[in-house]
């Protein structure tokens, strides 16, 4: 018989399973998107809403343009009702955001500005390149004339009752500016979702002060921060924390009101890793426990008053995978992006790797074009998980299991890091003030 874990998905996780054996990428994400709850959201103000996720679908609420508009300077006519020698007399001129209400009789022109309505009796707008000013108020065409030549037609940018945006889609500037061309001045986007992040150690020490014998500056809170903001987070991050169950039990409860908590070392389960116990204590159920990958074969997940705890490992480059699997995905899961997945790319391996049996392989790796494609370098084996190198690469390498070797030359898949800024008061910091 098994003891059974549900999660918010519904689906059962016997203990033995997940306990005993190491999970895959597509098991986690899996198991993962099972136990997030519902997204939530704010309006906000369109100008307000960059990269933000829609939760609504926005519709046109009428054609735009309106009417057909001019589409550059020049004189509206009827093309389709030319005078004999392309000679206009110039009735009159309007600017954009005025309407021409009189008849405009054949053989008559109105100069018009980009973007202004056009009266009703024309078709076409003269290019002022094309035209050769005569006698006082006449001028002459020289170019093509066509019936729907430089004009743009109404509904052509948006047609009433169609989509402006759709629901569950990352806004950019294009969007907003759609938007507001549409009339809206707000817009239903998800919360950034709260990130708690906790490291723990007994040699870590926060950077500025005095670094005693046998100690280490603590540099992963900083790092899964900024990797945590950059991806849309409101972070709360706390001070590294010693290996003493009541300390970092402590700490895990400062991060409640998080919506998903990552803790930085202590995941294996070697004598000082207090991790696991600290949370089962807490009353967390173990959803699994390792990957198997490598990096970060030790990066496991749980399910804390409802909200998933992603227990990552210490080094760097374990770590840096781990967020990249697990907690990258959550948080823009987490903000209605359901569908989300890390970005990959396919490229030409440069250099010869190992495959490893039953395990998957994240090889870090710098991504250069050349030649129409993208060619693959991976890290050389003695600078893989140093934070200065992982800054310097653009990815890495999948090396599925297998035996034997993936050979320079083989098209792989490679995962791509992602790109943006990051940004402290110290001590115990509170949650970004935004919504």
């Amino acid at each position: 018989m098994f003891s059974h874990l549900m999660v918010k998905g519904g689906f059962p996780i016997p203990e033995s399973d997940r306990l005993r054996r190491e999970v895959s990428i597509e098991d986690a994400w899996d198991l993962l998107r099972g136990m997030l709850g519902p997204v939530k959201g704010v309006r906000l103000a369109v100008s307000r809403a960059l990269d933000r996720v829609a939760l609504e679908e926005v519709l046109a609420r009428s054609d735009l343009p309106p009417r057909d508009t001019a589409g550059l300077d020049g004189y509206a006519v009827r093309a389709s009702d030319p005078p004999e020698g392309r000679v206009f007399r110039v009735v009159g001129r309007i600017s954009a955001g005025q309407i021409w209400d009189r008849a405009v009789g054949k053989g008559e022109t109105v100069r018009v500005m980009t973007g202004c309505p056009l009266p009703a009796d024309c078709d076409a707008v003269l290019p002022l390149e094309t035209v050769q000013s005569l006698e006082e108020g006449l001028i002459r065409h020289e170019g093509p004339l066509r019936s729907g030549m430089n004009i743009i037609r109404a509904g052509e940018e948006m047609r009433c009752g169609r989509p402006l945006i759709r629901s569950g889609i990352r806004l950019g500037p294009e969007d907003l500016a759609v938007l507001a061309s549409g009339g809206r001045r707000t817009v239903v986007v998800s919360r950034r979702p709260r990130v708690g992040v906790l490291v723990t150690g007994n040699e870590l020490v926060l950077p500025g002060k005095k670094l005693p014998r046998g100690g280490r500056y603590s540099s992963n809170g900083v790092y899964l921060k900024a990797l945590a903001k950059r991806e849309g987070a409101r972070v709360f991050l706390r001070d590294p924390v010693p290996d003493r169950m009541e300390v970092l039990r402590e700490a895990v409860e400062t991060l409640s009101d998080a919506d998903l908590i990552l803790v930085s070392g202590g995941s294996g389960k070697g004598d000082g890793d207090l991790v696991d116990v600290v949370l089962r204590d807490l009353g967390a159920q173990c959803v699994f426990r390792g990957m198997r990958i490598r990096p970060g074969h030790t990066t496991s997940l749980y399910l804390w008053r409802g909200k998933p705890v992603v227990a990552l490992p210490g080094r760097p480059g374990g770590m840096r995978v781990g967020f990249e699997i697990l907690a990258r995905p959550a948080i823009h899961w987490l903000q209605g992006e359901r569908k989300w997945r890390p970005p990959r790319l396919r490229g030409v391996l440069e250099s010869s790797l190992e495959r490893r049996r039953h395990v998957h392989q994240l090889r870090e790796a710098f991504i250069r074009t050349g030649g129409g494609r993208f060619q693959v370098l991976p890290l050389s084996r003695d600078l893989r998980g140093r934070p200065l190198s992982q800054g310097q690469t653009q990815g890495w390498v999948e090396i599925p299991p297998g035996e034997g070797m993936v050979q320079k030359g083989e098209i792989v898949t490679v995962w791509l890091k992602g790109t943006g800024d990051f940004g402290g008061s110290g001590g115990i910091e509170e949650w970004d003030s935004s919504p």
